[in-house]
């Protein structure tokens, strides 16, 4: 299964249902693919890939930003700008499905979150 990966910072966006896309310089998904969501690190959930757009930084719109979790084109820009982006970038639209709660508690179990939880004092 492919991987779309994000910062920390967007895990509540794309939970809620805010952020349902995201801007590229490459891509490696395509409209149909179901994809494992990561954010700081850890699995949040699933998505299946709506679209994949292909447009210039210029061209981006402010409904682009807002399907991306900004408020603003100005913002999302400043954050374009930030990351090196320029010329032609990829917009890939997602369906996002979170983890239940046992999927969740099963991850942090592998990777030992949950170890001292379990001990007894």
């Amino acid at each position: 299964m492919k991987h779309l990966a994000f910062s920390g910072k967007y895990a509540e966006d794309i939970i809620k249902g805010r952020k349902r896309a995201t801007i590229r310089k490459k891509i490696n998904v395509r409209p149909g693919d179901l994809v494992l969501v990561h954010s700081g690190g850890k699995i949040i959930g699933t998505a299946k890939i709506t679209a994949v757009e292909k447009r210039r930084t210029e061209d981006l719109t402010e409904d682009d930003a807002k399907l991306d979790g900004f408020d603003s084109r100005d913002e999302m820009m400043k954050e374009i700008e930030r990351l090196g982006y320029e010329g032609e970038v990829y917009i890939i639209k997602f369906d996002f499905k979170p983890m239940n709660s046992l999927s969740i508690f099963s991850q942090l179990r592998r990777d030992g979150s949950q170890r001292d939880c379990n001990k007894r004092t």
